[in-house]
């Protein structure tokens, strides 16, 4: 019995010692050999599983593993994380390559994702350069504002940035226009054009700009087309609408005449005589009548314009747009100041070109000095200011305009002495001139009721009403001061 149990023991730790030989331990990953997480995130590790296994006899049997980890989840990079088991001191290990990685993209925030344009308010404003408040951040790198890129475009401006990792945003920052001025039409060879009976017509060449639309000349409609085979006096219009349904208006005088009866084979233009009807001191309440009384009329006329009221600036850009010669007078109209010294008269002069500038597009050539060249009231504030000033715009390329007569408006005069004494002045001054230059004042409701009166009289006689220009006639006075 005892060698029976003997032999048995003997069988046991044969098999034991076969067991010992040949078992393994094996560990194999769950998942992915590499694998990828974001930083900053936690890493959803799937671990591995570790056995003892006995090829021989088909046995496996599953053991603890132990985990190394050395993964930093704030820093990017490529970890490797071990998985290890041993038992009666056979020892297996593999490893798994985590990548920390970074995949989302920076976040840019703009003060204001759309910014409103108003050319009327502001035309001087570059689009292509308008200062845009921002900030860029990244959850890994940070503050990345100063590597924004902008790229402006007419519809805005857009901002664009990536962080280290290529990871790349933008963001649009918007364009609204306000948008109320109308496009503005220019007519090459001014606005009048004579030609001798018989001569064919032919379109002059004509541009039109719009503030937002650009270059909108292939839109312009031209309707009216004189018949030169007769003398008269005809009208070409022009207009143009834009994208903001604003519509710009131009028109071409057109005069055809006889030819003259000289022996040389030429031709020239008929001497016509011509009233300059001159407003000073407006726009105020009474300048959009006056602009719808010449209107009716068809005639022209010029405004030396101030800034005395601002409500009615917008007058100066209406007048323009009918065809009306637009000139500076003064943006205070404060002779206590202007006339203290040249700075103070051309500081004032800057701030009513720039107005004139915002409501016409450019500014104007022409003006008119408060009180005319000859005033004496300036000596009170500088003794030879205005000789000064009179060579300092000479000089500047300005022309000043006085005038041959002045209605008395500003005395108190009604609308029946107003219209006798203009009427008296053109009869006698146009026996023998070819033109004169009337002041009168928009800010008048007399003067304005006197107005039509004026020009049906002259246009009874033939005579021209037009703006004045740097070509006009001109009357200037003897400077006094």
């Amino acid at each position: 019995m005892i060698s029976i149990i003997s032999a048995l023991f003997a069988v046991i730790a044969l098999c034991l010692t076969g067991f010992l030989l040949t078992f393994e331990v094996e560990v194999s990953l769950n998942g992915a050999k590499t694998v990828s997480t974001e930083v900053f995130s936690e890493f959803d590790d799937q671990g591995a599983k570790a056995y003892i296994s006995l090829s021989a006899l088909g046995i496996k049997t599953e053991i603890k593993t132990v985990m190394t980890d050395n993964i930093d989840n704030q820093k990017l990079g490529t970890y490797k994380k071990e998985y290890k088991a041993s038992f009666l001191g056979k020892k297996a290990t593999v490893s798994r390559d985590v990548k920390v990685i970074d995949i989302l993209p920076p976040e840019i925030v703009a003060e204001q994702e759309t910014i409103k344009i108003d050319f009327k308010e502001n035309p001087d404003i570059d689009i292509y350069n308008m200062p845009i408040k921002y900030t860029a951040t990244d959850l890994y790198d940070g503050d990345l504002t100063n590597k924004v890129v902008k790229t402006y475009e007419k519809d805005g401006c857009l901002l664009a940035v990536s962080d280290s990792s290529g990871n790349a945003t933008s963001l649009k920052v918007m364009f609204d226009y306000v948008d109320k001025q109308a496009p503005k039409i220019t007519l090459e060879n001014n606005n009048t054009l004579y030609l001798p009976v018989g001569e064919k017509y032919s379109e002059i060449t004509y541009t039109a700009i719009d503030e937002v639309d650009g270059d909108v000349t292939n839109k312009v409609v031209v309707s009216g087309s004189p018949d030169t085979s007769k003398a008269g006096k005809y009208t070409v219009k022009y207009s143009v609408t834009d994208s903001s349904n604003n519509t710009g208006y131009a028109q071409r005088k057109v005069v055809v005449y006889k030819k003259t009866d000289k022996k040389e084979d030429t031709t020239v233009s008929p001497i016509t005589k011509t009233v300059y009807l001159t407003f000073d001191d407006g726009p105020g309440k009474y300048t959009e009548q006056l602009l719808e009384i010449l209107k009716g009329y068809d005639v022209k006329a010029t405004f030396f314009v101030t800034d005395q009221f601002p409500k009615y600036r917008d007058l100066i850009g209406k007048a323009y747009a009918d065809g009306h010669s637009i000139g500076a007078h003064t943006f205070s109209h404060r002779f206590d100041n202007i006339y203290r010294s040249i700075e103070n008269y051309l500081k004032d002069f800057e701030k009513i070109q720039a107005i004139i500038k915002e409501q016409t597009g450019q500014e104007s050539k022409i003006f008119r000095f408060p009180g005319g060249s000859s005033n004496s009231v300036s000596q009170k504030y500088s003794t030879g200011i205005m000789k000064a000033l009179v060579n300092e715009m000479n000089q500047r390329g300005y022309t000043y305009f006085d005038w041959n007569y002045d209605c008395g408006d500003t005395s108190g005069y009604k609308k029946k002495q107003i219209v006798n004494s203009v009427l008296k002045h053109i009869k006698t001054r146009l026996k023998t001139e070819n033109y004169t230059i009337i002041l009168l004042h928009d800010i008048k409701a007399e003067t304005i009721k006197a107005v039509p009166e004026i020009i049906e009289y002259c246009l009874e006689q033939g005579y021209t009403l037009a703006g004045l220009d740097e070509t006009s006639p001109n009357r200037q006075f003897d400077v006094k001061n």
